[in-house]
């Protein structure tokens, strides 16, 4: 539902913010990240880190901020030279499949 790829997205500015903490674990938390935060930002048209398992540890420890959730045919790609381990929501119901998975929307 794109809450990792955009609404939980840290952006620049967080970042920043977080290395200003000053400690040596803020300083690796985004340092390990570059990377992927240079993909979300280039390849992925993201508008910071996407971090999308901090958002289902948020989702499971924290249920009350879920604010839209529906069943949906959810599928992993697992034969995709290029898409391999993606996670595919069929919000629209294109695949006309049993929905299989309740997915959780959060509050921003």
């Amino acid at each position: 539902m794109g809450i990792s790829r955009h609404n939980a997205a840290l952006t620049s500015r967080e970042i920043e913010t977080v290395m200003n903490f000053g400690t040596e674990t803020a300083r690796l938390a985004m340092e390990c990240n570059i990377k992927a935060l240079d993909a979300s930002i280039n390849i992925q048209s993201a508008s910071g880190l996407m971090l999308p398992d901090p958002v289902a540890m948020a989702v499971a420890l924290e249920p009350d901020i879920v604010i839209r959730q529906g069943k949906y045919f959810v599928d992993v790609e697992t034969t995709s030279q290029f898409t391999r381990g993606a996670t595919v929501v069929d919000e629209l119901g294109v695949m006309r499949k049993t929905s299989n998975m309740n997915v959780k929307g959060m509050k921003s």
